[in-house]
């Protein structure tokens, strides 16, 4: 069990894929304070996109 939150880009990917799992947490876009993730699952599949500022749905789009 963690004992703190995650700080490394690795760590918040390993702790989201672990809240899909136990169906905690939905594919969608989370900020972390100093960036933004968005998570989508695709099949078994989790895919991770990081974004320094907030974006809307639009650059999501663009960024494929």
């Amino acid at each position: 069990m963690m004992t703190s939150d995650p700080q490394t880009r690795e760590e918040v990917e390993a702790f989201l894929r672990a809240k899909l799992a136990s169906d905690e947490v939905a594919p969608g876009l989370y900020d972390l304070g100093l960036g933004y993730v968005a998570v989508d699952l695709v099949g078994a599949d989790v895919r991770f996109r990081w974004f320094d500022e907030a974006i809307n749905f639009n650059d999501l789009l663009l960024t494929n």
